[in-house]
């Protein structure tokens, strides 16, 4: 039971982990596209 637990904490905070720096790329994509934006005078 204990080593069920250790499991599924483990990959709880892997899945917060792989969201967490997919939301980052997100970020970084979605400032970047707008940096390009201003500098084409849109």
């Amino acid at each position: 039971m204990g080593i069920l637990r250790h499991i599924i904490a483990a990959l709880i905070t892997l899945m917060l982990h792989l969201t967490a720096s997919v939301g980052g790329k997100n970020q970084l994509v979605t400032l970047y596209s707008v940096e390009k934006h201003w500098q084409h005078g849109g």
